[in-house]
């Protein structure tokens, strides 16, 4: 695998986060977009570059060891981070507050594992049955 295409991968897939958001602005709220959209990608791409670095790049590392390159893997793996990173997002101590906040810690959720995917596309391209060879022993 390239370099430059794991560069790629992490550099553009957490745009994908913001971009779920204005989504669910402009669905659920109906909020006027034209002048928010820079401050959606300033903030909720922060974020989604910090959960890139913080548990992106680990996890990448963990599935390139063990070898996973499924598809649905790497979609949990995004959700995960994605809920993970809810918790830094909103507030939510509480369990009231939590359930109540249950609505947008899903949005994250959904954004992680959009996140994911579109990490994943990066790598192995529109290949969903890719499965990584592991070169035998004096092979070359």
């Amino acid at each position: 695998m390239k370099i430059r295409r794991i560069v790629l991968a992490f550099l553009v897939s957490p745009l994908v986060t913001p971009v779920v958001f204005i989504a669910e602005a402009a669905l659920a709220r109906g909020v006027p977009l034209s002048e928010q959209v820079p401050g959606y990608f300033l903030l909720y791409g922060s974020f989604a570059y910090l959960a890139t670095a913080a548990l992106g790049i680990p996890a990448y590392f963990l599935f390139r060891a063990l070898k996973w390159s499924n598809i649905l893997l790497f979609v949990l793996g995004g959700a995960a981070i994605g809920f993970i990173f809810s918790f830094f997002i909103f507030e939510g101590y509480p369990a009231n507050i939590f359930w109540i906040r249950l609505g947008d810690r899903l949005w994250c959720v959904l954004a992680g594992a959009l996140s994911a995917l579109a990490f994943r596309m990066f790598l192995f391209g529109l290949n969903f049955n890719h499965e990584q060879r592991v070169p035998m022993e004096n092979e070359t």
